[in-house]
Protein backbone atom coordinates (compact mmCIF):
# COMPACT_ATOMS: atom_id res chain seq x y z
CA UNK A 1 0.00 0.00 0.00
CA UNK A 2 2.99 2.39 1.26
CA UNK A 3 4.37 1.51 -2.51
CA UNK A 4 1.30 2.27 -4.11
CA UNK A 5 1.43 5.72 -2.68
CA UNK A 6 5.14 5.86 -3.71
CA UNK A 7 4.53 5.17 -6.92
CA UNK A 8 1.32 7.54 -7.04
CA UNK A 9 3.79 10.13 -5.32
CA UNK A 10 6.44 10.04 -7.61
CA UNK A 11 4.14 9.81 -11.14
CA UNK A 12 2.89 12.91 -9.86
CA UNK A 13 6.11 14.93 -8.89
CA UNK A 14 7.40 13.82 -12.81
CA UNK A 15 4.49 15.23 -14.40
CA UNK A 16 4.39 18.79 -12.13
CA UNK A 17 8.43 18.80 -13.74
CA UNK A 18 7.19 18.46 -17.05
CA UNK A 19 4.72 20.86 -16.87
CA UNK A 20 7.21 23.37 -15.10
CA UNK A 21 9.68 22.85 -17.98
CA UNK A 22 7.27 23.18 -20.48
CA UNK A 23 5.68 26.57 -19.08
CA UNK A 24 9.79 27.56 -19.31
CA UNK A 25 10.53 26.17 -22.35
CA UNK A 26 7.30 28.22 -23.89
CA UNK A 27 8.21 31.34 -22.41
CA UNK A 28 11.76 30.97 -23.29
CA UNK A 29 10.33 30.64 -26.89
CA UNK A 30 8.06 33.23 -26.61
CA UNK A 31 11.02 35.75 -25.52
CA UNK A 32 13.20 33.81 -28.89
CA UNK A 33 9.60 35.38 -31.48
CA UNK A 34 11.06 39.05 -30.57
CA UNK A 35 14.12 38.93 -31.58
CA UNK A 36 13.40 36.07 -34.70
CA UNK A 37 11.43 39.21 -35.71
CA UNK A 38 13.63 41.70 -35.07
CA UNK A 39 16.18 39.36 -37.29
CA UNK A 40 16.21 39.81 -41.53
CA UNK A 41 13.96 38.21 -42.77
CA UNK A 42 14.37 34.61 -44.22
CA UNK A 43 17.37 34.06 -41.54
CA UNK A 44 18.73 30.43 -41.51
CA UNK A 45 18.67 29.25 -37.97
CA UNK A 46 20.57 25.57 -36.30
CA UNK A 47 17.80 24.29 -33.75
CA UNK A 48 20.80 22.25 -32.12
CA UNK A 49 22.45 25.50 -31.33
CA UNK A 50 19.51 27.58 -30.06
CA UNK A 51 18.63 24.67 -27.76
CA UNK A 52 22.03 24.50 -26.32
CA UNK A 53 22.50 28.43 -26.65
CA UNK A 54 19.03 28.87 -24.26
CA UNK A 55 18.55 25.78 -22.60
CA UNK A 56 15.63 25.05 -24.65
CA UNK A 57 13.83 20.90 -24.54
CA UNK A 58 15.10 20.07 -28.06
CA UNK A 59 12.09 18.05 -28.60
CA UNK A 60 9.59 21.03 -27.64
CA UNK A 61 11.04 23.61 -30.24
CA UNK A 62 11.63 21.09 -32.96
CA UNK A 63 7.96 20.54 -32.75
CA UNK A 64 7.11 24.16 -32.52
CA UNK A 65 9.48 24.71 -35.91
CA UNK A 66 7.17 22.26 -37.74
CA UNK A 67 3.72 23.35 -36.40
CA UNK A 68 5.04 27.10 -37.26
CA UNK A 69 6.18 25.58 -40.40
CA UNK A 70 2.95 24.37 -41.17
CA UNK A 71 1.35 27.42 -40.48
CA UNK A 72 4.15 29.70 -42.82
CA UNK A 73 5.51 31.19 -40.18
CA UNK A 74 8.85 29.25 -40.57
CA UNK A 75 9.86 26.84 -42.90
CA UNK A 76 11.64 23.93 -41.69
CA UNK A 77 14.86 23.04 -44.18
CA UNK A 78 16.12 19.49 -42.41
CA UNK A 79 15.79 18.11 -38.97
CA UNK A 80 18.50 21.20 -37.94
CA UNK A 81 17.83 23.89 -40.46
CA UNK A 82 14.86 26.51 -40.19
CA UNK A 83 14.03 29.74 -41.81
CA UNK A 84 12.00 32.20 -39.91
CA UNK A 85 9.33 34.24 -42.02
CA UNK A 86 7.57 36.27 -39.68
CA UNK A 87 5.23 35.84 -36.75
CA UNK A 88 2.07 37.32 -38.34
CA UNK A 89 2.63 35.54 -41.56
CA UNK A 90 -0.14 33.27 -40.66
CA UNK A 91 -2.59 35.60 -40.89
CA UNK A 92 -2.89 35.75 -44.88
CA UNK A 93 -2.87 31.34 -44.27
CA UNK A 94 -6.27 32.29 -42.13
CA UNK A 95 -7.88 34.45 -44.49
CA UNK A 96 -7.57 31.51 -46.93
CA UNK A 97 -8.73 29.19 -44.55
CA UNK A 98 -11.86 31.08 -43.72
CA UNK A 99 -12.41 31.04 -47.28
CA UNK A 100 -11.86 27.54 -48.18
CA UNK A 101 -14.15 26.56 -45.14
CA UNK A 102 -17.29 28.73 -46.37
CA UNK A 103 -17.60 26.16 -49.39
CA UNK A 104 -20.67 24.56 -48.91
CA UNK A 105 -18.59 21.16 -51.00
CA UNK A 106 -16.48 20.92 -47.59
CA UNK A 107 -17.83 17.64 -45.85
CA UNK A 108 -16.56 16.84 -42.19
CA UNK A 109 -14.95 13.60 -43.30
CA UNK A 110 -11.84 16.11 -44.45
CA UNK A 111 -11.19 15.85 -40.94
CA UNK A 112 -10.29 12.18 -40.47
CA UNK A 113 -6.34 11.64 -39.69
CA UNK A 114 -6.61 8.27 -39.65
CA UNK A 115 -3.63 7.65 -41.97
CA UNK A 116 -1.95 10.69 -41.66
CA UNK A 117 -1.69 11.84 -38.34
CA UNK A 118 1.38 13.92 -39.03
CA UNK A 119 1.82 17.34 -36.87
CA UNK A 120 1.87 19.47 -39.30
CA UNK A 121 -1.58 17.94 -40.74
CA UNK A 122 -3.47 17.79 -37.56
CA UNK A 123 -2.25 21.61 -36.92
CA UNK A 124 -3.95 22.74 -39.92
CA UNK A 125 -7.15 20.30 -39.40
CA UNK A 126 -7.35 22.02 -35.90
CA UNK A 127 -7.24 25.55 -37.06
CA UNK A 128 -9.86 24.20 -40.32
CA UNK A 129 -11.79 23.01 -37.86
CA UNK A 130 -12.73 26.38 -35.83
CA UNK A 131 -14.27 27.50 -39.21
CA UNK A 132 -16.09 24.63 -40.34
CA UNK A 133 -18.23 24.62 -37.57
CA UNK A 134 -18.46 28.68 -37.06
CA UNK A 135 -17.12 28.55 -33.95
CA UNK A 136 -14.73 30.11 -31.31
CA UNK A 137 -14.29 27.77 -28.98
CA UNK A 138 -13.10 23.70 -29.25
CA UNK A 139 -12.72 20.75 -27.25
CA UNK A 140 -9.57 18.96 -27.99
CA UNK A 141 -10.81 16.09 -26.28
CA UNK A 142 -14.27 15.97 -29.04
CA UNK A 143 -11.63 17.12 -31.23
CA UNK A 144 -9.34 13.56 -30.87
CA UNK A 145 -12.67 11.94 -31.15
CA UNK A 146 -13.73 13.50 -34.77
CA UNK A 147 -9.91 13.12 -35.80
CA UNK A 148 -9.69 8.98 -35.14
CA UNK A 149 -11.13 6.80 -33.74
CA UNK A 150 -10.11 4.13 -30.80
CA UNK A 151 -9.58 4.80 -27.62
CA UNK A 152 -5.43 4.12 -27.87
CA UNK A 153 -5.03 6.38 -31.05
CA UNK A 154 -7.18 9.08 -29.42
CA UNK A 155 -4.53 9.35 -26.28
CA UNK A 156 -1.96 9.44 -28.94
CA UNK A 157 -4.06 12.62 -30.77
CA UNK A 158 -5.26 14.43 -27.56
CA UNK A 159 -0.84 14.30 -26.64
CA UNK A 160 -0.76 15.99 -30.13
CA UNK A 161 -3.42 18.11 -29.58
CA UNK A 162 -2.15 19.59 -26.77
CA UNK A 163 1.26 19.99 -28.39
CA UNK A 164 -0.15 22.36 -31.20
CA UNK A 165 -2.12 23.67 -28.85
CA UNK A 166 0.98 24.97 -26.59
CA UNK A 167 2.98 26.66 -29.81
CA UNK A 168 -0.60 28.28 -31.10
CA UNK A 169 -0.47 29.59 -27.50
CA UNK A 170 3.35 30.86 -28.20
CA UNK A 171 2.51 33.11 -30.31
CA UNK A 172 -1.42 34.14 -29.75
CA UNK A 173 -3.38 32.31 -32.15
CA UNK A 174 -5.36 30.78 -29.55
CA UNK A 175 -5.90 30.83 -25.63
CA UNK A 176 -6.96 28.26 -22.89
CA UNK A 177 -9.95 28.59 -21.40
CA UNK A 178 -11.00 28.19 -17.66
CA UNK A 179 -12.21 24.54 -18.20
CA UNK A 180 -9.47 21.87 -19.16
CA UNK A 181 -8.92 20.85 -22.81
CA UNK A 182 -11.25 23.95 -24.32
CA UNK A 183 -9.50 26.62 -25.91
CA UNK A 184 -10.95 30.06 -28.31
CA UNK A 185 -9.17 31.56 -31.27
CA UNK A 186 -8.64 34.92 -31.44
CA UNK A 187 -9.23 35.33 -35.15
CA UNK A 188 -12.75 33.73 -34.49
CA UNK A 189 -15.50 33.25 -37.06
CA UNK A 190 -17.21 36.79 -37.59
CA UNK A 191 -20.69 36.52 -35.83
CA UNK A 192 -23.48 39.69 -36.78
CA UNK A 193 -25.85 39.41 -33.72
CA UNK A 194 -28.34 42.11 -33.87
CA UNK A 195 -31.44 41.56 -34.99
CA UNK A 196 -31.15 44.64 -37.94
CA UNK A 197 -28.21 43.38 -38.98
CA UNK A 198 -29.33 39.70 -38.95
CA UNK A 199 -32.55 41.17 -41.17
CA UNK A 200 -30.25 42.78 -43.74
CA UNK A 201 -27.77 39.50 -44.48
CA UNK A 202 -30.05 36.91 -45.88
CA UNK A 203 -26.48 35.14 -47.57
CA UNK A 204 -25.38 35.66 -43.35
CA UNK A 205 -28.50 33.94 -42.04
CA UNK A 206 -27.64 31.06 -44.85
CA UNK A 207 -24.54 30.64 -43.74
CA UNK A 208 -25.86 30.59 -40.23
CA UNK A 209 -27.86 27.72 -40.95
CA UNK A 210 -24.78 26.03 -42.77
CA UNK A 211 -22.65 25.83 -39.57
CA UNK A 212 -25.57 24.74 -37.34
CA UNK A 213 -26.56 21.69 -39.37
CA UNK A 214 -22.19 21.12 -39.22
CA UNK A 215 -22.31 21.56 -34.97
CA UNK A 216 -24.94 18.93 -34.76
CA UNK A 217 -22.94 16.19 -37.12
CA UNK A 218 -19.86 17.19 -34.66
CA UNK A 219 -21.51 16.93 -31.65
CA UNK A 220 -23.33 13.50 -33.10
CA UNK A 221 -19.65 12.31 -33.86
CA UNK A 222 -17.93 13.43 -30.89
CA UNK A 223 -20.70 12.66 -27.68
CA UNK A 224 -19.70 9.06 -27.56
Amino acid sequence: QNGSIGEIEKSAAQSYKKRTNLSIDCAKIKALIKTFDSDQNNKHYNISSICNSYGITRRIFYDFITIMTAIEIAKKINSEEFIWICVRNHISLIDKIKDEMKSENIKIDIFNCENDGKLSEVTIKLIKLFYFLGTDTIDIKKVSKLFVSGIVKRKTMIRKLYTITTSLEIIGLICKMNKPGIFKISIGPTFITDLESLLNHITTIKNEERYIIRRQLYDDLTSN
